[in-house]
Parts: C-alpha cells; sequence; structure tokens
C-alpha cells in the first residue's frame, strides 16, 4: 500500500512539473529621491526575453534648452539635413 502512494505522489509530482508553464517575469526598480545624491527619482526594469539579449531600458531626461540659431542637422550616413529649431523641447 505504502508503494502505491509513494508512486501515486511521484506521479502526481512528475505531471505538474510537466504541466507548469515556464515564466518570464520583468523586474522593476524604483529609487526615490532620499536615496540619490542629487535628488532625483530613478526607475529601471528588464524584460526577461531569451530569443534576443540586453532588452534592458535606460531612460534619460533632456532638459529644455537652446540651439544654435540656423544650426542643421545632417545624418552622414545618407545625407539627409534637416534644420534645427532654436528651442530644443525637454524630452525623454
Amino acid at each position: 500500500m505504502k508503494f502505491k502512494k509513494t508512486m501515486f505522489l511521484l506521479t502526481l509530482f512528475i505531471l505538474m512539473l510537466e504541466f507548469s508553464s515556464y515564466v518570464l517575469a520583468c523586474t522593476g526598480v524604483i529609487v526615490g529621491k532620499g536615496l540619490t545624491t542629487d535628488g532625483s527619482y530613478i526607475f529601471g526594469r528588464n524584460e526577461d526575453f531569451t530569443a534576443e539579449p540586453d532588452h534592458n531600458k535606460n531612460f534619460v531626461v533632456y532638459e529644455r534648452g537652446k540651439n544654435q540659431p540656423g544650426a542643421i542637422f545632417k545624418d552622414e550616413s545618407n545625407g539627409f539635413t534637416y534644420p534645427i529649431p532654436e528651442t530644443r523641447y525637454k524630452y525623454t
């Protein structure tokens, strides 16, 4: 009787492992302003994809500023040009 119970539990355990799903969960980090030297907040997360490595997210906030009047953006790879506005807006 003990052998049958052991075999039943072992079979049940193997079936549970067989039908369990593989979980890929993202990891998030939030650091408050009291924990950074400059008082800024830091938000971060990664994506646990196995197909392609390095899906970590890095967001940088660029402050509003002034560009040089008459400046032109030029893409060296294809020669595309575009006039840059004098005011640069805050963006992420």
